[in-house]
């Protein structure tokens, strides 16, 4: 398959483009007040006149509504600001879980989680958190692509799925250019995957973190980058092999973001990795970007350098 040089926001767009063209199901519905969360959709009201539906509601509501949509067979997608994404949104999130679980429906929609701002400024409150709420709800698929190939491969794979998926959109990855694959591009949901094999330590991270993390590998010999892409559920089985290879973990955490996933990997591989590890899992809490390191592209330096030393003195030790 053949590739080309595409932007992390067009990488989302190429694939809802392709997926509303290839299924009539699948509709938008748009806070009308503002854009969307990261401008990925502008000019779908022209392709698609009423399939893009901009609605003069808050976010709980617009997500209340495709609900609503999805149960009469429809394939919505939310497309909510972030300035709209708090405790009311993330709540009626919590609702539509309950519903697929009490009443066994399916509800195929898809929820572009906007994360930065609030999210990335190490805020305290974990209501204003998306992955504080929604690992907590078995019944939702939360993924995370680092990469412009994976936004585009989990999207399309997002709006095939029968049950709710929330696409976490980290503005720190909006203008990050990488190679995708041209066509019906799909990357499976609930896989991690490896982005640098080693035999000396395991680097596990997620979002923007994958990319420090794999610079920081260059830094040392025999790391391995395992890049999770799926938050809910974990790829358990690619994380228990890789720190089986290697014996030693460092899960990197963002400073003032939820803890919950650095937390469910280290008990995962403590229960059931514990008889291959050569030291305790160890976390890597990064600083959250500022913006500066967002106008310069994602450098930030300093958190590299937390993860390397975080890797190099667990091997030493």
């Amino acid at each position: 398959m053949s590739s080309t040089q595409v932007r992390y926001r067009d990488a989302v767009a190429e694939a809802l483009r392709m997926e509303m063209h290839r299924d009539t199901a699948v509709v938008l519905l748009a806070q009308d007040r503002g854009p969307d969360p990261n401008g990925a959709t502008r000019g779908f009201a022209g392709l698609f006149g009423e399939r893009f539906v901009p609605l003069a509601l808050s976010g709980d509501a617009i997500i209340g509504a495709a609900a609503g949509a999805a149960a009469a067979g429809l394939r919505p997608v939310c497309e909510i600001p972030i300035s709209e994404f708090g405790a009311r949104a993330l709540g009626e999130l919590t609702r539509v879980a309950e519903l697929c679980r009490t009443e066994r429906l399916e509800l195929p929609l898809l929820v572009r989680v906007p994360l930065g701002g609030y999210a990335s400024s190490g805020a305290a409150d974990g209501a204003l958190d998306p992955e504080t709420w929604l690992l907590g709800l078995e019944e939702i698929r939360v993924v995370a692509p680092a990469t412009p190939g994976d936004a585009k491969g989990m999207t399309a794979s997002a709006l095939r799925h029968p049950a709710p998926v929330c696409l976490l959109e980290h503005e720190a990855l909006g203008e990050v250019v990488d190679t995708v694959p041209e066509g019906g591009h799909r990357t499976p949901l609930g896989e991690a995957r490896i982005v640098a094999g080693g035999d000396r330590l395991t680097v596990i991270a997620y979002g923007p973190a994958v990319q420090l993390a794999t610079r920081a590998a260059t830094e040392l010999e025999g790391i391995e980058v395992l890049d999770l892409r799926s938050l809910q559920p974990l790829d358990e089985v690619t994380i228990l092999a890789s720190v089986a290879r290697t014996g030693r973990v460092v899960i990197v955490s963002e400073a003032g973001r939820s803890s919950r996933i650095a937390g469910e990997v280290s008990a995962l591989v403590a229960e059931r990795a514990f008889q291959r590890l050569h030291a305790q899992p160890r976390r890597a809490v990064i600083p959250p970007p500022d913006s500066a390191s967002l106008r310069a592209g994602g450098e930030r330096p300093r958190a590299v350098r937390v993860i390397a030393e975080a890797c190099s003195e667990l091997i030493a030790g």
